[in-house]
C-alpha cells in the first residue's frame, strides 16, 4: 500500500473512539454503521487488525436480545445497521453466536407491505418484502441490499427470503434505467434514478439477474459516475459497476480526485470515505470482496 492510500486509511484509524468502534465525524460519538463499514474498509486492507478486533467487540456491545443492532439503543426501531454487523462479524468464529442471532432477526424482520393496489400513488409490486430503514415501514433500496448481501455472506442466498428481496430490487428498476430510494413512479411520474442507489442495487444483482435486463441501468451508471464528486455516490457507483465487470479505466484518478477534494470542502463522514476506500479496494464488488476477506 503507498503512502496515498495509508494516509487516508490512518484517517479512518484516528477516528476510533477511546472504548473501541468508531464516531462518524472527526470529532463525534460511537456509531455502529461508521463502525461497521470501518471493519469492512480495514479488513479489506489487512490492515490495523488489533483496531478491528476492538471494533468487533464494540458492535457486540450494541447488539439488542433479538438480535437486531440499532442505530442507537434509545431508537431501537432503526435497526438498519444490523446487516452490516453481520457483515463485520462474518468469518469470525467467536461471534458466531451473535451473527447468528442478528440472521435470524433479519429473516424475521417484517415491514408494511401491502397488497398491491392499482389506485395506488406508486406502481411498484408493494406485497415484495425486503427491508426498511426502521420498524414497520416500507422496504426500501439501500437496507434490503445491505440485508441480501449480509444474509448471502453468511450462507442464506438461496433463502425465500433473500429470493423475495432480489425480485423487490429487480421490480424497482425504473422504467429507463437506473434506481431511485425504493419508488419507481408516483402518480404516474416516472422518478429521477440516483447514481449510488443504482450502484448500491447493481451491487446485489449481480449473478442473479441476466445482464440484459440491467443493461438500461449499467449504461446510466457507466455515464454517470464519471461526473460524480461525492464519495458515497462515487464509491457505490464504482462498486455497482465492479460488480459486472465494467470498472470504468480511470477509476483510481477518479478515487484519487473525490478524496483530495476534502482539502476544500472539509473531512469527509466516516461511513462515505470508506465506501469510496472499499471502491478502489474492490475489483468484482463489494459482495466478491467480502466473500474474500470474511474468511479471517
Amino acid at each position: 500500500m503507498t503512502s496515498y492510500w495509508e494516509k487516508h486509511f490512518n484517517t479512518i484509524r484516528k477516528r476510533e473512539t477511546p472504548a473501541g468502534g468508531f464516531t462518524l465525524q472527526e470529532q463525534g460519538h460511537y456509531r455502529p454503521d461508521a463502525t461497521a463499514w470501518a471493519i469492512l474498509a480495514l479488513r479489506a486492507a489487512g490492515i490495523f487488525p488489533e483496531v478491528v478486533d476492538r471494533a468487533q467487540a464494540r458492535l457486540v456491545k450494541s447488539q439488542q436480545p433479538d438480535g437486531r443492532v440499532p442505530l442507537s439503543p434509545d431508537f431501537s426501531e432503526a435497526y438498519w445497521p444490523t446487516p452490516l454487523a453481520v457483515l463485520s462479524w462474518e468469518g469470525v468464529s467467536r461471534y458466531e453466536s451473535q451473527k447468528k442471532i442478528a440472521v435470524s432477526f433479519l429473516l424475521g424482520a417484517e415491514g408494511s407491505h401491502p397488497p398491491v393496489d392499482k389506485n395506488a400513488p406508486v406502481d411498484h409490486n408493494t406485497a415484495l418484502r425486503g427491508w426498511s430503514w426502521t420498524d414497520g415501514a416500507h422496504s426500501w433500496i439501500e437496507p434490503t441490499v445491505l440485508s441480501v448481501m449480509a444474509l448471502s455472506a453468511a450462507g442464506y442466498g438461496r433463502h425465500l427470503r433473500t429470493k423475495e428481496a432480489i425480485d423487490l430490487i429487480a421490480d424497482r428498476q425504473l422504467p429507463s434505467g437506473g434506481w431511485n430510494y425504493g419508488n419507481r413512479k408516483v402518480f404516474g411520474q416516472e422518478l429521477y434514478p440516483m447514481p449510488d442507489m443504482t450502484g448500491i442495487a447493481l451491487s446485489a444483482l449481480k449473478g442473479r439477474v441476466e445482464e440484459r435486463q440491467v443493461a438500461n441501468s449499467l449504461a446510466y451508471l457507466t455515464k454517470q459516475v464519471k461526473q460524480l464528486d461525492t464519495p458515497f455516490s462515487l464509491g457505490w457507483g464504482i462498486l455497482g459497476l465492479s460488480a459486472w465487470d465494467k470498472t470504468p479505466e480511470e477509476k483510481t484518478k477518479l478515487i484519487m480526485k473525490c478524496l483530495d477534494s476534502k482539502n476544500r470542502y472539509g473531512p469527509d463522514d466516516t461511513v462515505s470515505y470508506c465506501i469510496l476506500l472499499l471502491s478502489h479496494l474492490a475489483s468484482a464488488g463489494l459482495m466478491n470482496l467480502q466473500s474474500e476477506t470474511g474468511k479471517g
